[in-house]
């Protein structure tokens, strides 16, 4: 496990301010460029209630309700509900807390938690707890992390841009803990622990990973394309699949050649699917 740092506290200001910021037509649209598309269409139950923790501003639910399926989105921004309840009437939203879900026990037949538990830091494991509550029996969990990877074991640089003592010494601020990262074998053991059996695991944005890691494999057109989206923080991919953390010749080479060998080497999270299967 290693900690992620800030400049300023991710709480509720900060995270009303940062869904402003977000395209949601664009977000909507790119779910299937998603890596992880497929799985969802794969494992995603048709019948029963699915909730989705820490919703944003709804994309999956919006992509999903259209398709039939019976969603719920809930969120600690109230600024994100907010903004689904003026765009997206029909949808069920509410403002709450993963750490304390307002419904019953076994109550949903799906879990959605897409980058939520690493912001939870060490109460990681009751965010899993409160999951694994209101899942019915057999019920499944979609749950994407940050992980610790060999490209972020390589950003000796950012280490030191964080470090307190540099910090200090440079005349700077010291940064505020925001999120925990987790290696793979960290994630499976807090599932196991929850009650939870992996049916299923992926990677999520590798490119970006090998794109942030290695600056110098970078395409120029892909260099520009992220200047002029400053804001694009949730993920440029997602805005625009053609242009986002294009590599030049030599990068594209050097990651494929990669990638094929380990997957999860530059991987920027962990995708896992489990299934609930007995009391804790």
């Amino acid at each position: 496990m290693e900690k992620a740092y800030m400049e300023e506290s991710s709480g509720i200001e900060w995270w009303n301010n940062r869904w402003t910021v977000v395209d949601l037509e664009k977000e909507a649209k790119a779910i299937e460029h998603d890596i992880n598309y497929e799985l969802y269409d794969t494992y995603l139950p048709k019948k029963g209630k699915i909730l989705e923790g820490g919703c944003g501003l709804g994309r999956l639910q919006l992509y999903y309700r259209k398709r039939g399926y019976d969603f719920i989105g809930l969120d600690y921004s109230g600024a994100a509900i907010k903004e689904i309840h003026k765009n997206q009437p029909d949808n069920v939203v509410l403002v709450g807390d993963v750490l304390d879900l307002p419904f019953p026990e076994r109550y949903f037949t799906a879990y959605i938690s897409i980058g939520v538990f690493s912001w939870l830091c060490d109460r990681f494991a009751d965010g899993l707890k409160e999951a694994y509550r209101v899942l019915d029996s057999n019920g499944l969990l979609f749950m994407a992390v940050p992980q610790i990877c060999l490209g972020s074991r390589l950003q000796f640089s950012h280490k030191l841009r964080v470090n307190p003592l540099v910090r200090r010494a440079m005349g700077k601020k010291p940064l505020v803990l925001s999120a925990y990262r987790h290696t793979r074998k960290e994630i499976d053991s807090y599932l196991g622990e929850a009650g939870f059996e992996i049916i299923g695991t992926s990677v999520t944005y590798p490119e970006e990973g090998f794109w942030n890691y290695f600056p110098c494999f970078r395409s120029k057109s892909s260099v520009m394309y992220a200047k002029q989206n400053p804001k694009g923080w949730e993920n440029l991919k997602r805005q625009d699949p053609s242009k986002a953390y294009e590599l030049n010749r030599i990068g594209r080479k050097m990651y494929s050649f990669l990638i094929k060998r380990n997957p999860y080497l530059f991987s920027v999270g962990y995708f896992v699917i489990a299934r609930k299967i007995h009391a804790t």
